[in-house]
């Protein structure tokens, strides 16, 4: 592992002088001969040096700036001035670094076109009125108040439970699959919603088109998206079509 060095404030505050061309002709003199001299010292320039271009690549000289003022002031207060350790000052450029690097992946398109068309497209079901009567339906409408709240995995887990009482009731599957849909789980909503999309039969068959169609476009799978789009003769059906078409 490559050693890491203390550097003190004024050994920091020279050596950027130095890096930024600052120094007098007799400073420079006397830092180059030092450079020649003293390996430890070299270790620390090259240090500094490669902090303040990893630091001006990811435009936080501002940062930089910040933190040799505070120095400056600090050292103007206290007769002792403190030594900064470079194992920090890395890790504070290094999760700089790793922050824009983010935000550059994020800017540069993280999205793929059908992913924005999924997002320009996609709305959760609205859900359905609740009358809270008893029994079953009970649990079922207190799920669909969960759900309307916009509270999913509280209406998935009792959803979930009341499957066990009413098992094969395609109402109960399908908004099973939106609110699965609506906490971005891919497989468990096609699960649920495929079923019902593929038989034109089963209540709610429609509507699992739409966003059976929906998810398969957002994977980029155009063909079979279009195929359920078609047949779900949701109202923005055609808009999307057309912009698939393009």
């Amino acid at each position: 592992m490559k050693q890491q060095y203390d550097i003190s404030p004024d050994e920091f505050d020279l050596i950027e002088r130095y890096l930024g061309k600052t120094l007098t002709g007799e400073e420079s003199a006397a830092f180059e001969k030092r450079l020649q001299e003293e390996p430890v010292w070299k270790e620390k320039v090259n240090e500094v040096n490669l902090l303040m271009l990893g630091i001006r690549e990811t435009a936080l000289v501002e940062k930089l700036e910040g933190f040799h003022h505070a120095l400056a002031g600090e050292s103007l207060i206290k007769k002792t001035k403190p030594v900064i350790s470079m194992a920090r000052v890395w890790l504070v450029a290094a999760s700089c670094i790793a922050l824009l690097g983010l935000g550059y992946w994020w800017l540069m398109g993280n999205e793929s076109k059908y992913e924005k068309m999924y997002a320009s497209y996609y709305k959760p079901d609205p859900g359905l009125p609740t009358t809270m009567s008893v029994a079953n339906n009970y649990q079922f409408d207190k799920g669909m108040v969960a759900y309307k709240a916009g509270d999913y995995r509280e209406a998935t887990d009792i959803w979930l439970g009341l499957s066990q009482s009413m098992p094969g009731n395609d109402s109960l599957f399908y908004f099973l699959g939106v609110a699965e849909l609506a906490l971005q789980h891919r497989d468990k909503a096609l699960n649920y919603l495929k079923p019902l999309a593929d038989d034109p039969q089963k209540p709610y068959s429609k509507e699992a088109c739409w966003y059976t169609g929906l998810l398969l476009l957002k994977e980029g799978k155009t063909e079979e998206a279009a195929a359920f789009i078609r047949k779900a003769q949701h109202p923005e059906s055609k808009k999307l079509l057309l912009e698939l078409n393009q």
